[in-house]
């Protein structure tokens, strides 16, 4: 063992015994085991049943935790926030809703600017002159046939006018006219198309829908009253105006002049009585 640690040791001699002694460890026999103990080791049962051992753990228990630090107490009761409330009550809580900044942008929109109050007052200076006003839907329309109805509404004695919704809701909010609002409501481009009149002129009206294909009449005011182009076609078949009040006054005056003759119609008969009796006592005393 000696010639063979001297051999493969190339370190100090003063260590070659403590190498010697590691090497007769290394190589000593180890004892066969006996068959109590293999048969012990080999059975599975008695690896199973067999109690773990015991090692030391930092695992918390969380069903019997341990009662917190009197420093980490008194740390947590120091730095705990404190919230102070903005609003005490609910009365004004409403002012920190972001719902509520944007119903201001939206109102902020809604109000129109220099430029489209101009043709604001334009508005209501044609509503104020007008007796018919017309009202048309009009698609996407490009400024060459757009020019042609202006002129055709032109020819015809008219106005045609285009106005966006925050200036009709300018003009006709509060007013006689606000039912025109259902239309610059439901228009989808935005803009609303409106046709001035100050005569009453029906037939001229629908003749100027069929020259302009692309706007289409949806009604019109006629004295104060919105009419649909289905009541705007039997409006045009009635007769004038002057006709129909004649015949209003004879139908009042009817029951009037039957009444007067009811009345006289007794009158009448008594004197007819009397008339007859007299020429019956004069033909008597004649022939007496």
């Amino acid at each position: 063992m000696a010639s063979l640690t001297s051999v493969l040791w190339r370190g100090p001699p003063s260590t070659a015994a403590t190498a010697a002694n590691a090497i007769g460890v290394l190589c000593r026999p180890r004892p066969f085991p006996s068959s109590a103990t293999a048969s012990a080791s080999a059975s599975p049962s008695a690896c199973l049943l067999s109690p773990p051992s015991r090692q030391s753990s930092n695992r918390p228990n969380t069903k019997r935790p341990l009662p917190t630090a009197w420093f980490r107490l008194q740390l947590l009761e120091v730095t705990k926030p404190v919230h102070t409330p903005k609003h005490p009550t609910t009365e004004h809580l409403w002012r920190d809703c972001p719902k509520r900044e944007d119903e201001l942008a939206s109102e902020a929109k809604k109000v129109p600017n220099d430029w489209e109050m101009l043709y604001v007052r334009q508005m209501e200076e044609y509503l104020r002159e007008s007796k018919m006003v017309g009202i048309f839907h009009a698609n996407s329309v490009k400024l060459r046939p757009a020019k042609r109805a202006w002129q055709a509404a032109r020819r015809a004695g008219m106005e045609l006018c285009e106005y966006e919704y925050v200036m009709g809701r300018a003009a006709l909010m509060g007013t006689k006219w606000d039912n025109l609002m259902h239309f610059f409501d439901t228009c989808a481009n935005g803009t609303q198309h409106l046709c001035f009149s100050k005569e009453v002129k029906v037939k001229k009206l629908l003749d100027l829908d069929k020259k302009m294909p692309e706007y289409l009449l949806l009604g019109a005011v006629i004295e104060n009253r919105l009419l649909s182009r289905r009541e705007l076609q039997e409006y045009l078949k009635m007769p004038p105006l002057d006709t129909q009040l004649g015949q209003l006054c004879a139908i009042l005056e009817m029951p009037v002049q039957k009444t007067v003759s009811q009345l006289g119609s007794s009158q009448q008969a008594l004197s007819r009585n009397l008339d007859q009796y007299v020429k019956d006592q004069s033909g008597d005393s004649a022939k007496e």
